[in-house]
């Protein structure tokens, strides 16, 4: 089509009277909307809708113009439609960051941001809005790389100080702990806020002052562990993906280095718990065995230890308590608090041990009758005193940490599979009374035959027929009730 322009315009347009009316009209008009967009395009006019159609034919639109106005080269045109394209690129940028600006000051009743919700509101249809309404279109001749043009954009009628603020704000935002410190600022200095330049001063810069400082410590490792803890570990708890992607958003360096320490540290301060309980319980007990290591694993507690001091060499020493989790240590507190209950089993029971449980047990169930209170709290006797029963009953006046931690494995393999076994031991202490009372109403004779019961069905031997005792030599082996 454009090739037949050509033709019927040279030679002062002689040719033209080839062509139909309808045709030349149609030329004439494409040219026209050729050649308004070349114009549009250099002064920055064009529509963001017309720009991306532009761009989609580049090649085409760019061959067209030249045909169209020869005093324009291809090249010339399709620079033009780069460059405009990276001056949109560059308010959407700009857009995306003052909406971070806007977020974080919702808070700031004060603060006029009127002027920024304007502008994001017509980033929301921006393809309806021209160029020039965001930027200083430049002239694509005194662009020589467009790669390295930097967009003056003009959309924000803003300070400079703050423009010079929000592309850092929203790299900065990205972190959940300066969101933190900023929202800690923001409540301290709310009523003293009243334009974004006060936001400027009074909130942002001291907040990067702070994170930087916090992130230089972090680097160097002079931070505490107590306050990493205090503001990454609270965060994201033993999500360590999510916290070394926070350390990244600090910009720290070295951060698997630091993580290391952490989990580490972690495991120190597990075990130091875990030793100190053992202590407890040592002392609770009265065991007299050895527990000299775990004195030494007590002692190692610092919580204003800096990450940089940190010696790794201490976790040799905490090897014996590789398996106590914080649960775990939950669970051997429970049973020092619940002593009474412990001592009183120890007693009552000492002879048999479970089996006498199971005895007492049949027995506490008689008396529960059909009351669903009782006979839960049987229930839960019987659960709670089975699943501690290697520290109930195994444990001697002379053990020491290594017999008692053996006797621990027993029960974390039972609390694995009962989470509540700790609540269950403290409901049955709570209890006590009530079993006392049942104890004390059945007495011994009545436990002793249902014990021997209890050996006749599962070692006893029963013989039906005539004179099943003419043996005289069974005689001796019978067992009377």
């Amino acid at each position: 089509m454009f090739s037949t322009y050509n033709y019927v315009t040279d030679n002062d347009q002689k040719n033209v009277k080839i062509l139909k009316k309808e045709c030349v009209h149609i030329l004439e008009e494409a040219v026209a909307v050729i050649d308004d967009r070349v114009c549009k395009l250099n002064d920055g006019s064009i529509t963001i809708l017309d720009l991306e159609l532009l761009a989609s034919r580049e090649q085409t639109f760019s061959e067209l113009a030249e045909v169209v106005c020869p005093e324009i080269e291809f090249a010339s045109v399709s620079k033009g439609i780069k460059l405009r394209q990276r001056e949109v690129k560059a308010f959407k940028i700009q857009a995306e960051e003052m909406s971070t600006l806007a977020s974080l000051c919702q808070q700031f009743t004060n603060v006029d941001i009127r002027c920024v919700a304007d502008i994001l509101q017509k980033q929301k249809d921006i393809t309806r809005h021209s160029v020039w309404e965001f930027c200083v279109p430049a002239d694509e001749k005194s662009i020589e790389e467009i790669e390295q043009h930097v967009p003056k954009l003009c959309a924000f009628d803003l300070p400079q100080t703050v423009l010079d603020m929000v592309p850092l704000l929203h790299v900065y935002s990205k972190s959940r702990t300066f969101i933190n410190l900023w929202q800690d600022k923001c409540v301290e200095v709310v009523d003293g806020c009243v334009s974004l330049e006060h936001v400027v001063q009074k909130v942002w810069t001291p907040v990067k002052e702070s994170l930087d400082e916090m992130s230089v410590r972090i680097q160097s490792g002079e931070i505490q562990f107590r306050e990493f803890e205090k503001r990454l570990g609270k965060m994201y708890g033993d999500d360590y993906g999510k916290m070394e992607a926070e350390l990244n958003n600090m910009n720290v360096e070295d951060i698997k280095l630091r993580l290391d320490q952490l989990k580490k540290y972690r495991q120190l301060s597990t075990c130091v718990e875990g030793a100190k309980t053992i202590l407890e319980f040592a002392q609770e007990y009265n065991l007299n065995g050895d527990f000299d290591q775990m004195e030494v694993i007590a002692t190692q507690s610092d919580n204003d230890l800096e990450m940089r001091s940190f010696d790794d060499s201490v976790m040799k020493v905490c090897s014996f308590l590789s398996d106590m989790t914080p649960a775990r240590g939950a669970c051997l507190k429970t049973f020092v608090t619940c002593e009474p209950l412990v001592k009183w089993l120890k007693t009552s029971m000492e002879k048999e041990g479970l089996k006498e449980l199971k005895v007492f047990v049949d027995l506490a169930i008689m008396s529960a009758g059909e009351e669903g209170l009782n006979i839960a709290r049987v229930q839960c006797l019987h659960s709670a005193v089975t699943g501690y029963a290697p520290l109930i009953f195994d444990l001697q006046p002379t053990s020491g940490y290594e017999h008692l931690l053996k006797l621990c494995s027993f029960v974390w393999k039972e609390l694995d599979a009962n989470p509540n076994l700790p609540a269950q031991l403290k409901d049955t202490n709570h209890n006590l009374e009530w079993f006392k009372e049942i104890k004390k109403a059945h007495g011994s004779v009545e436990v002793t035959s249902l014990m021997q019961v209890e050996a006749i069905n599962a070692k006893g031997v029963f013989t039906v027929g005539k004179n099943v005792w003419n043996n005289e030599s069974s005689l001796g082996t019978l067992l009377v009730c």
